[in-house]
């Protein structure tokens, strides 16, 4: 007998690939002609991924199943395995797998709100066959309370963002979205609640003057929001000049001079200012006319600065900022015990040394604005506040009324000097002593009277608190 040397198998044919579900394949093939004179023992599967061959698995009958991901496309080989090694592969079969609608809906829907806009951003999860989402676009389902259904838009994009635009300011909106592959749509993620930006109030207390030449100065109080990027100053002439200026937001409740917006003077301009954020521009301010001229009133103090002494005291510092020498010095405060706010005016104050009121109310929180004032007027004020400590109540205003043989004594006490009263005490004068004809432990009387009374007395009502009367 002849020596019979063995060797590898022949490669296997006839492979053939079919779908056996949404999710896997299934793998067959004839064995090879040739065993190469050993019993083959197993076949391998291998599949084409980036170039390489991979092994899919290794069995010892003639078919195996395979998972696939959706959408993918797959090319197969399988080889044969004797005693000896590895048979050639077989001729590469490719299969297409059908799309299937995406099995993955957004998570961490994050919406930033503006005035007319919803920012929105979501993340795409893994997906739970391991697959890669072809994601082309996606769907964004959205409605107030008011609409039914909700309504659609797609966003024309992979990106996983998209700014939901053309909404009405300060109105909630449901909203989910949804990602779209070849196949159609997914599942929706699940709802959530955003409202849009309000619409920015106008910004308070605008006032513009003529500063020097072609320059204007102005001031305004911020309007009632949390976040404010910056402000815009507009200012139209007769002649068809603009004055378009950006402001920061530091700019609201200081005197801002505005250089060179000018250069026709003795025009009048009409102005408002409107603040800003990421959501839009908010209402514009009350209109106001400024004239640039020639006209220059005096530039704000610089560097004001206020000690206090004690609870009826204060000092006033503050360095000119063109060499104004006279001031003047406005403080509003509001007594404690009254709704109204007052104001007080110190005029001509020259600027050679500090300037002390002692004159002032305990226990009051004052707002100050000091001003230069020079032949062409009163200047841009520099504002300030500060608050004395309590202290003795204030001075009771008294009314004497009288009919027939009976006098009335009222009063109204304004200020408590920040504490507490602790007694009221009616008095006269007689024989030069003042006599004590009723005392009250507690501010609830406001009157007296008095039968019989003689004419030509002197009244009086003292207010006393913790520090005195």
């Amino acid at each position: 007998t002849g020596l019979i040397i063995a060797t590898v198998p022949g490669k296997p044919f006839n492979v053939e690939v079919v779908i056996h579900n949404s999710t896997s394949v299934r793998i067959s093939w004839s064995p090879p002609a040739s065993d190469g004179g050993v019993a083959i023992q197993s076949y391998i599967v291998e599949y084409l991924s980036d170039e390489s061959w991979l092994t899919a698995g290794e069995r010892i009958f003639t078919f195996i199943t395979f998972s696939v991901c959706p959408g993918q496309t797959y090319r197969f080989q399988v080889l044969a395995v004797n005693g000896v090694g590895k048979s050639e592969a077989s001729v590469s079969t490719r299969i297409s797998i059908p799309s299937l609608v995406p099995n993955i809906s957004p998570v961490n829907l994050s919406v930033r709100p503006a005035l007319f806009q919803l920012s929105l951003e979501w993340e795409i999860p893994t997906s739970p066959t391991e697959c890669v989402v072809d994601i082309i676009d996606h769907s964004i389902h959205y409605y107030t309370l008011s609409q039914s259904p909700p309504r659609s838009v797609y966003t024309g994009s992979s990106d996983p963002s998209f700014i939901l635009s053309g909404l009405n300011s300060s109105t909630s909106f449901n909203i989910s979205v949804a990602f779209i592959n070849t196949a159609g749509i997914g599942e929706y993620s699940q709802y959530i609640s955003a409202e849009t930006a309000d619409l920015l109030a106008a910004p308070s207390g605008f006032e513009v003057e003529s500063y020097g030449i072609g320059w204007i100065a102005v001031y305004f109080v911020a309007p009632p929001h949390s976040v404010i990027t910056g402000y815009k100053l507009l200012c139209l002439s007769q002649l068809g000049g603009v004055i378009n200026r950006m402001l920061g937001p530091e700019k609201a409740s200081q005197l801002t001079v505005i250089s060179g917006v000018a250069t026709t003077l003795n025009v009048n301009y009409s102005c408002t200012v409107s603040a800003f954020n990421a959501g839009g521009d908010g209402l514009p301010s009350v209109s106001k006319i400024v004239t640039p001229s020639h006209r220059k009133v005096p530039g704000p103090p610089l560097s004001l600065s206020i000690t206090t002494s004690g609870s009826y005291s204060a000092t006033f510092d503050w360095t000119s900022s063109d060499g104004t020498t006279q001031f003047l010095l406005t403080l509003h405060y509001r007594y404690s015990l009254t709704p109204h706010t007052l104001r007080r005016t110190d005029y001509n104050i020259p600027h050679n040394s500090p300037y002390i009121n002692s004159s002032l109310f305990a226990g009051v929180d004052y707002s100050v604005r000091l001003a230069g004032v020079n032949d062409d007027g009163i200047g841009f004020n520099q504002t300030s506040e500060f608050s004395l400590p309590s202290g003795r109540p204030g001075v009771p205003l008294l009314f004497v009324s009288e009919e027939l043989d009976v006098i009335t004594l009222s009063w109204s006490i304004l200020h408590d000097g920040g504490s507490n009263i602790t007694n009221v005490t009616v008095e006269n004068l007689f024989d030069s002593i003042w006599n004590t004809l009723a005392t009250y432990e507690d501010d609830r009387n406001s009157s007296y009277s008095l039968n019989n009374a003689e004419k030509g007395f002197e009244f009086r009502v003292v207010i006393s608190n913790y520090f005195g009367r």
